[in-house]
């Protein structure tokens, strides 16, 4: 049995960049485990294994150039 460690992210995005983000999701077989509907948009929270941080961080910010705000738990 292999244990695997996880952070809990947190992305805040416009409703336009769903798309992107839920490729990265995919991508890395994130665990998705809140969303909220805003006026400003989605707010996620993801699990992500804590070696694959940095990793989907990356790939999150670099599909909009900064404009997806991330934070980490």
């Amino acid at each position: 049995m292999t244990i695997q460690f996880k952070q809990k992210v947190s992305a805040l995005f416009p409703y336009d960049f769903t798309g992107e983000i839920m490729q990265v999701v995919n991508h890395f077989g994130l665990d998705i485990v809140k969303q909220d509907y805003t006026a400003d948009g989605i707010h996620m929270l993801f699990e992500v294994p804590i070696a694959k941080v940095g990793e989907v961080s990356k790939g999150i910010i670099e599909r909009r150039g900064g404009k997806i705000k991330l934070e980490k738990d």
